[in-house]
């Protein structure tokens, strides 16, 4: 039995004159859109991994997309093909391993990734309903994946045989039986293991205009939220790569890459602290190169001294965040998670203000022991603490995570529906087939503590937080009566029963969002899948009446098409606490009149990304911008008159042009593109043309 990182001799001293072909598969949909739009990091690095024990003995070759793989594959099929398995694409790769092995039955099928049971009696019933997958990777994949093709290879790709079962990590599913084993000892020393798939060049590829660079400066996590893949043990212990690889791939990238931003795939960035220096460099890169625009990362829960310092350096490319995922002590004790004082988070935003990053949180819905008044409870609670976004998701039960366990489902007495994950479905030619593939996903709308009621109710608050609250759309708002003395809070609970009230100019929107989710939630699976098969269903999916994702649709369709009726609503609320604390006057009547005008041309329709707008105020929102509304407007008062041109500078509109590009410019994509990142980058910029 192999182990550790040991090198197989097979076939260094005598390569073998025709190489065995390997193909790596990680694949997205691409029927409505490119879905999954980062790089594909993790098969790079299986990739650069074989290649640097196996040499010329093997032929690597990467695919995301499936038209693309599936022109490989008429051309001839290899003889390993691996597939990533994630949530997200799990039957569209189950879909391609199925006609392989019809068209090319000695064809060895891998399968690896989070999206696998962690129960070995599910693990067993997985793969016997997946009689296409010859052989899973559990855990980190290079060493594993490594051992099991060198042992392919001198077997000449018989998959029965019994050595197959002595592969830390390797789950052998043959005809006759099914073994499964413990995963591999994972890499300690990622740096010296682990070839860079960037500087190979094993990655050039990908450098289009759909995907976003993806790189990892680190691996692992401490934390054990059940909730998550990587709350296991196995993950527990982390480790980094050097400053000086980052960096080479930084520069690497930002000479190739054509679109505005970066993902890092790290856990918790911030942990290390030679993040902190990581940090500096993507500085470096973005005045040598232009390069990244903003950077979408997970950040450590706890250095939060660092993670500020580190916002410093990149200013508003960096999110700050502190997630929290609910703030009661009987929920966190459920999932095992432990949050940092609220002391501590108060602090960090306090701190963040200074400087031009954006804070967010991140809040999930009908966790164990959750209750509707523990959920607004959370949101109020992070309001308060001055964190401006907070993303809240609902609880998807994920394959491989303690959370989605039959001893939980039982435990907290789960009420789950299933639906179509947005934009991951669609019809695809597969070796001469058109075959239609969904991907569904399980959700949490029910348990113990929460019925499906308050759960129905705490989305209606939901779609207001994101409406009245994220994405900055009333930042300025909030910022200037803060020096009033008036909370976030506040104005987010009166203007929730104002935009539900039956004469809200908002209450269709919230009726279209609740029957919208009525009509994309299914009591079973197969009720789901009949009715995409044979009740017309799948057409509503294609024609975007279903399948979207609920609260970041009905946000654009607000924010980009009835933003007047959400500032005034927004407003209206405002000034009616202004009155009942006495302190609406002439002034704080006007600058409130006035800015209301100012953030309809500043965020209206973004498409118009050429057109340019002029108004007059009798308030300097210049200078306010400037300050990030630090500077008092009610102290500052009336001066004068001022005329000001709101519009994009040229980069940014070349900026925003990669970005309709990659995402599309319509509902859909710009729902997509303000999920994934802040909505400030559609935002004009100001600035003062005259005065009076």
């Amino acid at each position: 039995m192999k182990s550790g990182i040991e090198k197989s001799t097979s076939f260094q001293k005598n390569p073998a004159a025709n190489p065995f072909k390997v193909f790596l598969v990680e694949l997205t949909h691409t029927f409505i859109t490119v879905d999954a739009k980062n790089t594909p990091l993790a098969i790079g690095y299986l990739a650069g991994y074989l290649k640097k024990h196996l040499h010329s003995a093997v032929s690597v070759e990467l695919f995301k997309y499936p038209r693309n793989l599936n022109d490989s594959l008429k051309a001839g099929c290899p003889e390993i093909i691996a597939f990533s398995n994630y949530m997200w694409n799990e039957e569209l790769s189950c879909a391609f391993a199925k006609r392989v092995k019809e068209i090319s039955p000695k064809t060895v099928v891998v399968f690896g990734g989070p999206n696998y049971p962690v129960d070995e009696l599910e693990q067993m019933q997985y793969l016997s309903t997946h009689p296409e997958i010859d052989f899973y990777i559990e855990g980190e994949g290079e060493v594993a994946f490594y051992l099991l093709v060198d042992m392919l290879i001198r077997h000449k790709f018989e998959p029965d045989s019994k050595e197959y079962r002595e592969i830390a990590g390797v789950h052998c599913n043959s005809q006759n039986h099914i073994f499964t084993n413990s995963p591999a000892k994972r890499i300690s020393d990622i740096e010296d293991n682990i070839p860079s798939p960037y500087l190979d060049g094993l990655l050039d590829e990908f450098f289009d205009k759909n995907l976003t660079p993806l790189l990892q400066t680190s691996r692992g996590c401490p934390y054990s939220c059940t909730f998550c893949h990587d709350g296991a043990t196995y993950s527990s212990k982390t480790c980094h790569f050097s400053v000086e690889r980052v960096k080479a791939e930084l520069q690497y990238v930002a000479q190739r890459t054509q679109v505005p931003s970066l993902t890092l795939a790290d856990l918790n960035w911030g942990i290390f602290p030679q993040d902190l220096h990581i940090a500096h460099e993507i500085k470096k890169t973005q005045e040598l190169h232009g390069w990244p625009l903003s950077i979408q990362t997970a950040t450590d829960k706890n250095n939060k001294e660092r993670i500020v310092e580190m916002s410093r350096v990149l200013g508003n490319a960096m999110i700050i965040g502190a997630s929290i995922q609910s703030s009661d002590e009987d929920v966190l004790k459920n999932v095992k998670r432990q949050n940092i004082g609220y002391a501590a988070i108060v602090k960090m935003a306090k701190e963040s203000s200074n400087t031009e990053s954006v804070t967010f949180t991140e809040i999930i819905l009908c966790l164990p022991g959750d209750t509707r008044e523990k959920h607004m409870k959370a949101v109020f609670d992070m309001l308060d603490a001055g964190i401006q976004d907070i993303n809240l998701y609902q609880y998807i039960l994920l394959p491989g995570t303690e959370g989605a366990t039959s001893e939980s489902r039982k435990l907290f007495k789960y009420q789950t529906a299933y639906r179509v994950i947005p934009r991951c479905f669609g019809v695809y030619d597969i070796l001469g087939k058109e075959i239609m593939v969904t991907e569904i996903h399980e959700v949490v709308v029910g348990n113990s503590t929460m019925p499906h009621e308050d759960y129905l109710e705490c989305r209606r608050f939901d779609l207001t937080l994101m409406l009245f609250n994220n994405g900055q759309i009333l930042d300025e708002l909030y910022r200037s009566i803060a020096h009033l003395g008036i909370n976030r809070s506040a104005v987010i609970a009166m203007v929730h029963r104002r935009a539900t009230a039956v004469d809200s100019d908002l209450y269709d929107v919230y009726e279209a969002y609740r029957e919208d989710e009525e009509s994309n939630f299914w009591a079973s699976k197969n009720e789901l899948i009949h009715f995409l098969r044979h009740e017309g269903g799948y057409e509503l999916y294609v024609s975007g009446d279903r399948g979207r994702n609920q609260l970041h649709y009905w946000k654009s369709v607000v924010i980009f098409s009835r933003l007047a009726s959400l500032l005034d609503c927004a407003f209206s609320c405002v000034k009616e606490i202004l009155i009942q604390k006495g302190l609406l006057n002439s002034v704080t009547t006007r600058y409130l009149d006035e800015l209301a005008a100012f953030i309809l041309l500043k965020k209206g329709d973004p498409t118009l990304i050429h057109e340019s707008f002029t108004c007059e105020a009798s308030f300097d929102f210049s200078a306010l911008e400037k300050s990030a509304y630090a500077m008092n407007p009610f102290e500052e008062g009336e001066n004068g008159k001022y005329r000001f041109r709101l519009a994009h500078r040229e980069e940014r509109k070349k900026n925003i042009l990669a970005y309709f590009d990659q995402y599309g410019s319509d509902l859909r994509g710009l729902a997509h593109l303000t999920h994934r990142y802040p909505a400030r980058i559609l935002h004009r910029e100001v600035e003062l043309i005259g005065q009076n």
